[in-house]
């Protein structure tokens, strides 16, 4: 694959695909847009190009968008939770109808934005999961993006197109939603938290660390397969909250508080799912990707924590 590398861009005015659009154009890589609306060119930076495809599905047309294009980066996507039928029209069947568009015209690689909720939801102590490790999507958002990254897998096989498939864990980082945002709100809002007790390891991601990832496997000429990707060492929920308290100047309101009753309690109210996130491990091998791909997250994780308070406290307070 030679220089310039042009790339197509699917979900850009996502919290990640606009992050990963920014670190695009910083490396002055040659990027166009797939957007489902006509938008004024005056809000995009300058040289990126934007192309009209409609919505994400099995009937999509994208010739205009992958005219001369050499490799897609798709990050669009929904995590519509009820809606099954959504899941599998975008998030499957439009990443299909993307892959096979693209092989046609001839694209060499197609960069797959997936989730490391395809692996599972948690690991047992001691484990690591990796890019061999088995694959358990335990949701209906975990299922789709395992059944797209099969479809696209066998499709790979078939044309001769280069895949490479992004898993990361939680993303965090300036305009996040979601669960990290709640920790910030409780963080910021000095509320007394029962998590002093918890003793587990998560993998993270700062969302610009998952961007120059992204960038890193548009071009690297090795990347191909499944990638891993997080921060460095994971870290527990407590250190997290600790985290986030010293980048706002405000004190960790932890106490101890029995993990065992704590997942019971969280059950017996509904959120059981909820309290297994904020008390299991999910680790993964951050070293696979470095060695693969002579990679290294820029930010730490105390850097990214900085950065998502930074935005937090200017934009949300």
């Amino acid at each position: 694959m030679h220089e310039p590398v042009r790339i197509l861009l699917t979900g850009a005015t996502g919290f990640v695909g606009a992050h990963i659009l920014q670190a695009l154009v910083r490396q002055r890589m040659t990027v166009r847009v797939a957007l489902r609306h006509a938008v004024s060119a005056a809000q995009w930076p300058a040289g990126v190009e934007l192309v009209v495809v409609g919505d994400l599905g099995p009937d999509t047309v994208w010739d205009e968008a992958l005219r001369g294009v050499d490799v897609v980066l798709h990050v669009a996507g929904v995590a519509a939770a009820g809606d099954d039928d959504a899941l599998q029209r975008v998030n499957v069947l439009g990443s299909v109808q993307l892959a096979s568009s693209a092989a046609v015209h001839g694209v060499k690689r197609l960069v797959f934005m997936s989730s490391l909720k395809v692996n599972g939801e948690a690991t047992q102590s001691g484990q690591v999961l990796d890019a061999q490790s088995p694959m358990h999507p335990h949701d209906a958002y975990a299922k789709s993006k395992f059944d797209a990254e099969q479809a696209l897998c066998a499709l790979a096989q078939t044309t001769g197109m280069s895949l490479v498939v992004v898993r990361p864990p939680m993303v965090y980082g300036p305009r996040v939603k979601g669960n990290f945002l709640a920790l910030l709100k409780l963080v910021q809002k000095g509320m007394p938290l029962p998590l002093a007790s918890v003793n587990n390891q998560r993998s993270l991601i700062a969302v610009q660390n998952l961007a120059d990832f992204s960038v890193r496997a548009c071009v690297h000429p090795q990347a191909q397969g499944v990638y891993l990707v997080a921060d460095g060492e994971p870290i527990s929920t407590p250190d997290l909250f600790r985290a986030i308290a010293r980048s706002m100047g405000k004190p960790a309101r932890l106490w101890p508080f029995p993990v065992s009753w704590m997942k019971a309690l969280g059950v017996g109210v509904g959120l059981g799912g909820a309290v297994s996130k904020l008390t299991d491990d999910l680790v993964m091998d951050h070293r696979q990707v470095a060695q693969a791909l002579d990679w290294k997250p820029p930010l730490t994780t105390s850097q990214g924590v900085d950065a998502a308070v930074a935005w937090y406290l200017e934009v949300m307070c």
